[in-house]
């Protein structure tokens, strides 16, 4: 073996397995040993950096050791993850111990302990002592790491911090030079772990997992509206600690950060010929060693690939086969190796019970979470190509709240069905005029292929008619299943090219279908969930043609087949969300027709639902936003009654609800969130008033009215408030 490739087998190994891989490798070539140690050494004594000039044999002139997998990251800074090449002259000398604990730098901040320790700085937790008390961390460059390389990318780390203002990125606090001449610079002390570690020691669930990603995107967002490009964004790197008891991520570590805008020193620092970042996330541009531009979209790769680790519990490339390779094969892997789908990832690991229970839910479960949605999601960050990624850290995060909020993502590939969907919206209404034509066509087939099925099936006296029951039975089965594509595509017509006779009819047609299919397979979840679909949207379409005892029998069709579906299965909390959904359409239709007592019993089964999804995901912004507007539905129907104590309850519960979420998502709050909290308030301040407490009223009153002129569309919502707010109540 060559010195270059015996240097690079070496440096994948732990360093303590390395002394014994080159006795065995060099056996009766001591030279040839000598000469490799002498390159490990001065990797070592650079602090992880091995500068080779461009085109050398190697071909890279520096790359990180992947972290091992027990790496103690719950300090505040682990020192970044590399030293930059020493200066043309040799590598740096080794340096000695310096900062001993207890000394006093700058006369205010005492060492106590090393927290981090890395190639170009060690980082301190130090009492501050003036002008407030407090425990910070204490960055300090490192005795005989003081070439100028390394002393710019100190003083360039420092920079990057100063000119960041968020919660969620640690914050600089002070710096300076000690008598000695060491740079110094004063952070924010995060008592936090890695992400993905806070997650899995939690048992954070999908939703509550991408809740906190998004503020991790939030802030890598600031960063780059800053100006500033992480380059090493990883798990150990984005710490979270619990505040009030709900987690709270801190980015840290800008220790190679690149300045997009300005320059960060008043000399720049050559990354010509270097590889920057961890290999596990690092983007393919950064693999590069011939590539100087690298852009924002570096860090939305690294995010993509924090968020497949967050959801499948292992990086696309994961650290076991970075250490079966050298060097020069992590790179190429990172350029060239495509990942596995999220969901594909998940259904083939060895540990998926774990990584299922980590996420608190069954595997089979986790797999389907993860497909479609997530899984395009996270591949359109991970693209190769970086002009397919998401363009920023906030537009990643975009997608996200989309499918959080059940709403069509823009990650969904340019697929055949893709463009079907395009053409559709774009021609709507023929092309539904020509989809109801043709679901009465499949339907009435599949009504004549299911009759003919329960004939065969009583008739069944020989094999012959057995086999040929079953046959047709599965042909049945695709045929009615494929209803549910053109049901969907008619529901969501709102009658544009369609007659709402058309759609009535057409859903009559397929219901039909589903119900006999159901007689034949009671217990398929598949086909009772469109036997209840269909209902809801055929209760729907009868409510708004003034069919009112057609939609209340469907409505009861509706909830009987999805309670069915809840006590069936009551690991899938899907089927209980449509209970309580339905409940409430239901409940809205009763009070329509004047029946508010029978619309009262009806949303309280909602609302109990969707109290219990709040205790058991309490980061979920999606359940307490559908609870607070079920509440706020309770106290209208609370005052038409005259119940003027429960109104008061329940609208207040709702502002609550929707102050907490403000607050939560103070940099990125969702757009109806204050229209509705504004009528909520105004609903609590009515309240207030009919009880005669009219100074509290007009306290609440007047705060909802400042957050209504705080709306750009006020005038465009001010019919609907008039109704919300003016009916009377029926009885006192």
């Amino acid at each position: 073996m060559t010195e270059e490739t015996l240097f690079q087998e070496a440096l994948a190994k732990p360093p303590a397995e390395r002394a014994a891989f080159l006795d065995a490798a060099c056996a009766g070539q001591p030279e040839l040993r000598a000469a490799v140690a002498a390159l490990l050494a001065a990797h070592e004594a650079a602090g992880g950096a091995l500068y080779l000039p461009a085109g050398s044999s190697l071909e890279v002139t520096r790359t990180q050791v992947p972290e091992p997998d027990n790496a103690d990251a719950t300090a505040l800074d682990r020192t970044g993850p590399y030293v930059p090449a020493p200066d043309a002259g040799g590598p740096a000398a080794p340096h000695r111990r310096v900062g001993a604990i207890g000394t006093v730098i700058a006369g205010r901040y005492t060492l106590v302990e090393i927290i981090g320790e890395g190639g170009m700085g060690s980082v301190y937790l130090a009492e501050q002592s003036e002008p407030v008390k407090r425990q910070v961390a204490l960055k300090l460059i490192k005795g005989g790491m003081d070439s100028r390389t390394v002393l710019q990318r100190f003083e360039q780390e420092r920079q990057a911090l100063a000119l960041m203002d968020h919660p969620n990125i640690a914050r600089v606090y002070d710096g300076g030079t000690t008598p000695a001449g060491q740079p110094f610079f004063v952070m924010e002390l995060v008592h936090g772990i890695p992400i993905t570690r806070f997650c899995d020691e939690h048992r954070l669930g999908i939703q509550a997992r991408l809740e906190l990603f998004v503020t991790v995107c939030q802030a890598v967002q600031h960063a780059h509206q800053k100006g500033i490009i992480h380059r090493d964004l990883k798990p150990g790197n984005v710490l979270v600690t619990e505040v009030d008891g709900r987690p709270s991520p801190k980015v840290i570590d800008f220790g190679v950060a690149k300045a997009t805008e300005q320059k960060l020193t008043d000399e720049s620092i050559a990354d010509v010929g270097l590889i920057i970042g961890t290999p596990a996330y690092m983007s393919p541009e950064q693999a590069d060693p011939t590539s100087m531009d690298i852009d924002t979209r570096t860090d939305v790769y690294a995010l993509g690939v924090m968020l497949y680790e967050l959801l499948t519990g292992a990086p696309p490339i994961d650290r076991k086969q970075f250490k079966r390779g050298a060097i020069l094969e992590m790179l190429r892997m990172v350029r060239e190796v495509e990942p596995q789908k999220p969901s594909t990832k998940v259904s083939t690991a060895d540990a998926l019970p774990s990584i299922a229970s980590n996420r608190g839910i069954e595997p089979a479960q986790l797999k389907r979470a993860l497909q479609s949605d997530l899984d395009w999601i996270v591949m359109k960050a991970l693209e190769k190509d970086r002009n397919r990624r998401y363009d920023t850290a906030n537009g990643f995060a975009a997608d996200i709240l989309r499918h959080l909020m059940l709403e069509p993502v823009l990650a969904a590939p340019p697929s055949r069905s893709y463009r079907m969907r395009k053409f559709v919206r774009k021609h709507r209404g023929p092309v539904l005029a020509a989809a109801v034509v043709l679901l009465a066509l499949v339907a009435s087939v599949a009504v004549s292929v299911t009759s003919a099925v329960l004939i065969w099936q009583e008739q069944k006296k020989t094999e012959a008619e057995r086999a040929r029951a079953t046959e047709n039975a599965d042909t049945a089965i695709k045929v009615v299943r494929d209803l549910s594509r053109y049901v969907s595509l008619v529901e969501l017509s709102g009658g544009q090219g369609v007659s709402d006779q058309q759609r009535r009819t057409t859903l009559d047609t397929a219901l039909v279908s589903y119900e006999r299919l159901l007689a034949l397979h009671p217990d398929d979840a598949d086909v009772r969930a469109n036997v209840a679909r269909t209902h809801r949207y055929r209760a729907n379409l009868s409510r708004f043609m003034n069919e009112t005892a057609e939609a209340e029998k469907s409505y009861r069709e509706a909830s009987r087949h999805y309670r069915e579906l809840a006590a069936a299965h009551p690991e899938e909390s899907s089927h209980r969300k449509d209970v309580a959904l339905t409940a409430r359409d239901f409940a809205l239709f009763m009070k329509t027709l004047g029946r508010l007592k029978e619309s009262t019993e009806i949303l309280d089964v909602s609302i109990r639902l969707y109290e219990e999804f709040v205790r058991d995901s309490p980061d979920s912004a999606h359940n307490q936003r559908m609870l607070a507007m079920m509440l706020l539905d309770r106290a209208q129907l609370d005052y038409l009654l005259g119940g003027f104590a429960e109104t008061e309850r329940h609208a207040r519960r709702s502002v609550e609800l929707y102050a907490r979420m403000a607050e939560k998502a103070a940099a990125n709050p969702e757009p109806l969130d204050p229209l509705f909290r504004g009528m909520a308030e105004i609903r609590l301040a009515i309240a207030l008033r009919e009880l005669g407490r009219i100074d509290d009223s007009l306290v609440v009153h007047d705060r909802a009215v400042e957050r209504f002129a705080g709306l750009a569309k006020l005038s465009a919502t001010r019919d609907n408030l008039h109704e919300f707010v003016w009916p009377r109540p029926n009885a006192r």
